[in-house]
């Protein structure tokens, strides 16, 4: 005797395949995409071809406080390169900038005669969200060690003018004596700061902009603003990945030459020569300048405390740093 069909289980069946099948689909299609797009991303990052030599574009210096003498020796290399290359300094004032501001300067760059570097300080700008013109920009960028900005900016800060009347109003506000509080942070140098864990060393890098290189590449959104947004970390490798051919690192400035020369020829094709002459015009030596590990100029207490509050700044780092280094080697086979 046949069992007796309910037509309520034959109904939630046939939800229950409906829904596997469009989840299955759902789950290939983006699978799919993430391939293509993955495979868009190698293609940029990976390509040897650029495009013509009249829609090249270069945008670089978007990291504050890079040091001097990098920043110098690039800039002086883009003095060299005027006879084939527009080059201009837009230096905004403002970092970040409103989604108005941003379409300005893309107008502004598309309207350069080309081929043009354009060195500028605001943070990534997506070319491609503003504009339909089917070429896209050759971005190029240099960063530094976290922990050497950070010492550097401190001694700075320590040193400068405006120091004592900040902290004043704001580190010993309240104090019962406020220029004994006053002389005892002038006095404070960066591994005391440091090692105590006091307010000003612990948080407050994570809020000024000089200090940080993960919103550089993020972008102008909100989140990322954020101190320690693992949302903002990802966007900016996503960024470095889909649109920057070569992102220099001080500390490996060899590599960072050859994968200049190699990624974008036509603007850094000379780069190595000309690094060469710049450093015996400079200190009349043909060696490179070489820079100490930076952790070494703190006590092992200040590193394991700067480790903390420089978590995810120090990732980003690692991972642009081991990138140059697989980058050169390549460029090398």
């Amino acid at each position: 005797m046949p069992l007796p069909i309910n037509s309520s289980m034959v109904s939630t069946d046939y939800r229950c395949w409906v829904l596997l099948v469009l989840g299955v689909t759902f789950l290939l299609t983006s699978v799919l995409n993430y391939l293509d797009n993955s495979l868009l991303i190698y293609e940029r990052v990976n390509s040897t071809q650029e495009p013509q030599i009249d829609q090249v574009l270069v945008v670089y210096d978007l990291v504050p406080r890079v040091s001097d003498e990098f920043s110098q020796e690039l800039q002086v290399f883009g003095r060299t390169r005027r006879a084939k290359f527009n080059v201009v300094e837009l230096n905004h004032k403002r970092k970040v900038l409103s989604r108005k501001d941003q379409e300005k300067l893309v107008k502004t760059v598309w309207s350069l005669n080309r081929p043009v570097a354009v060195m500028d300080s605001v943070r990534f700008v997506d070319f491609s969200n503003f504009s339909s013109i089917d070429v896209r920009p050759l971005y190029f960028a240099l960063v530094e060690h976290p922990v050497s900005k950070f010492i550097d900016w401190y001694q700075n800060f320590m040193n400068a003018k405006s120091t004592s009347r900040i902290i004043r109003q704001t580190f010993c506000l309240g104090q019962s004596d406020i220029t004994a509080c006053v002389a005892d942070r002038l006095a404070m140098d960066v591994n005391t700061c440091l090692e105590s864990e006091d307010i000003f060393c612990r948080v407050y890098p994570e809020f000024v902009d000089d200090l940080t290189i993960i919103p550089s590449f993020c972008g102008h959104l909100e989140q990322c603003e954020e101190p320690k947004s693992s949302w903002a970390l990802q966007m900016a490798k996503f960024n470095v990945e889909k649109w920057f051919p070569a992102i220099g690192v001080a500390e490996k400035w060899k590599e960072t030459l050859i994968v200049a020369s190699k990624r974008i020829p036509s603007y850094f094709q000379d780069i190595m020569d000309f690094s060469l002459w710049y450093q015996k015009e400079r200190t009349n030596s043909l060696l490179q300048p070489s820079y100490p590990d930076p952790w070494s100029r703190l006590t092992s207490q200040a590193q394991e405390n700067l480790k903390t509050t420089l978590k995810d700044e120090l990732e980003f780092y690692e991972y642009l740093k081991q990138r140059i280094i697989r980058q050169a080697i390549l460029s090398k086979q």
